[in-house]
């Protein structure tokens, strides 16, 4: 642990908390990391896990007959609470679900949230015909596509919606071989009703977006000329496994673990606030890939403009006059063309680019930040801190921190 953190004494006598996962994707161990970053700060947690995976602490088997002061649900079974339901000892729901009967306090992702980070950045492509893929029994699947739906009319924009149920596949995480044929067949199906090309498709999870892939490129599809699918979690193990490389839209689990961790303590505290806590945790960023990297604009023109910035402004100024200068048309039907094209400037543009590439080296190096500025074409360090701070309201270490 990180020396500069103070870790308190353990005045108040060592708590057992228990703590359930069901998987053993990235996500729910960068969870389990948070969790064990709070119960060090605590200084008197002793973590105990129920998983058929194993992660390292001391494992149990978290029933009725479990002795601990405390909690925390992870992942998608929704009976776990049933069993340990007269026992009333604290609990938090971190899983997803609506567990039954039970009146838990719960941590789940602002789905509404990350359906709206999806729809932006497949909007910001120029597509007009977009699709939702993600199992009908999952709760916050439902969520995010209802939201997605919602944004897609308010735009006037086609939206189709693949909501499987578990007779046609039965995991929300599909584990084996035969999930994952059964998964393919069905995907390939509907893929094949679709009545438009090219599509925008927002999958409820990266293996669900890696199957999309596989799916299209058995039909002889181009992703992402053809179809544009992006996913949720980040996994990069996934996104990089999928070819082309899958955008998916980043969560701090690490936050949400630290999170679920404060709740409990809060609940074994017996804070007053702690019974009726339910807080939902937006996403961070939607991390872009090839998967998506498509310009489905009829303007030809525009479209060459555009890959344009894209090659070149990540690693240098790129000005609006350099774009226009070999063009068979004045700066201001240039500045009209493309906006109508693209929905804002060419400026607007560049400078998102830029940003995205901050982001990205701030985020997946360690570079220094004058070694970033320079690999970015900055003049000085101070240049690259003033142009991030404008674009994002932050400090380039800050982002990073």
């Amino acid at each position: 642990m990180p020396s500069s953190i103070a870790r308190p004494r353990a005045d108040s006598g060592t708590k057992r908390v228990g703590v359930v996962l069901t998987t053993g994707l990235t996500y729910t161990t960068e969870i389990l990391n948070g969790l064990v970053e709070y119960a060090w700060q605590q200084g008197h947690w002793r973590l105990e896990v129920d998983s058929e995976f194993h992660f390292g602490q001391r494992p149990a088997k978290i029933n009725e007959d479990w002795k601990g002061d405390g909690i925390i649900l992870v992942g998608g079974e929704r009976d776990m609470d049933q069993r340990l339901w007269r026992r009333r000892i604290p609990m938090v729901n971190a899983t997803g679900w609506t567990l039954g009967r039970s009146k838990l306090p719960f941590l789940f992702w602002d789905d509404a949230d990350i359906a709206a980070r999806a729809f932006r950045h497949l909007h910001s492509l120029g597509l007009e015909h977009l699709a939702y893929v993600g199992p009908q029994a999952f709760p916050p699947s439902r969520i995010r596509a209802d939201a997605f739906a919602r944004l897609a009319r308010r735009k006037g924009i086609s939206l189709h919606r693949l909501e499987w149920n578990p007779r046609e596949v039965n995991e929300v995480a599909i584990r084996s071989q035969s999930q994952w044929r059964r998964a393919e067949e069905l995907f390939m199906r509907w893929m094949a009703s679709l009545p438009h090309r090219p599509i925008g498709i927002f999958a409820n999870n990266d293996i669900t977006a890696s199957i999309l892939i596989s799916a299209g490129q058995s039909m002889g599809w181009n992703c992402p000329q053809d179809f544009a699918v992006m996913g949720f979690w980040n996994d990069k193990v996934i996104c990089g496994s999928t070819h082309p490389a899958l955008t998916s839209i980043q969560m701090d689990a690490s936050a949400f673990g630290r999170k679920a961790g404060a709740m409990l303590d809060d609940l074994m505290s017996n804070r007053p606030q702690a019974r009726d806590a339910s807080v939902l945790m937006p996403a961070s960023e939607v991390i872009p890939r090839e998967s998506t990297n498509i310009l489905p604009f009829d303007d030809a023109l525009i479209g060459r403009v555009l890959k344009q910035i894209r090659r070149e402004a990540c690693h240098q100024p790129v000005r609006v006059e350099q774009l226009t200068r070999d063009l068979p048309m004045s700066r201001s039907s240039f500045t009209a063309r493309f906006r109508s094209a693209v929905g804002h400037s060419a400026k607007q543009e560049i400078q998102r680019i830029r940003e995205e590439e901050a982001k990205r080296l701030l985020r997946q190096t360690d570079w220094t930040i004058t070694r970033i500025a320079e690999e970015m074409g900055f003049e000085s360090t101070q240049d690259f801190t003033r142009f991030f701070k404008v674009q994002t309201g932050m400090a380039p270490r800050h982002f990073r921190e």
